[in-house]
């Protein structure tokens, strides 16, 4: 499943805002948006360790992605720090017949291929967009966008990682992260880590 980050902002930015609260941007060792030893430390002594955490709202993070249906609704459940732009089937179903994608499992395949070719067959019978978008299944792949802030996204890594979670929507959850550049995911690998050993 696509997931590809598009834009991350520096982490000069939230080195920076730490440093506001107490003018001390000299002490800064990061040469424009080149994050140094210290202020690399900063970020995650006052963001993470000392839970200040509404200083990691400074850095955002941009994907493309695809999911199904499933995970979509459980992303619904996410909403502060976070937005998205969704593929409109109202727009894009008879457009794309023959063309839509399913989430399956080795056992769902054989259902959802006989719901999508329901779907086709509405198509070819001059149903509307609005009218087939009420077959679509659970397992129906939509395109889109999300934008996340570091802490909004700490906070899904903590949800969605955990071996409970719904495997598509954890699944998701581990190519953000993967995604990440390596620079950034110290900020995020202590709850990673913390999940897969079931701590």
């Amino acid at each position: 499943m696509l997931c590809k980050l598009l834009n991350y902002t520096p982490l000069t930015l939230a080195s920076n805002a730490i440093r506001q609260s107490h003018d001390n941007q000299n002490l800064s060792d990061s040469m424009g948006d080149l994050i140094g030893d210290k202020d690399r430390a900063l970020i995650d002594r006052v963001g993470n360790k000392m839970k200040h955490s509404s200083t990691l709202e400074f850095l955002n993070y941009v994907w493309e992605i695809e999911m199904s249906t499933k995970t979509l609704l459980a992303f619904t459940r996410h909403r502060i720090g976070i937005s998205m732009t969704i593929r409109s089937t109202r727009y894009t179903t008879q457009k794309n017949k023959g063309k839509h994608q399913v989430q399956d499992t080795d056992k769902t395949k054989d259902y959802l291929k006989r719901i999508m070719d329901i779907v086709n067959e509405a198509i070819e019978d001059g149903l509307n967009n609005d009218e087939i978008s009420l077959l679509l299944p659970q397992g129906y792949i939509y395109k889109g966008q999300i934008q996340f802030n570091a802490r909004s996204l700490q906070h899904f890594f903590k949800l969605r990682t955990k071996s409970d979670a719904h495997f598509q929507i954890r699944e998701l959850a581990f190519n953000l992260f993967d995604s990440l550049p390596d620079s950034h995911k110290y900020l995020f690998e202590d709850i990673i880590n913390n999940n897969i050993k079931g701590k």
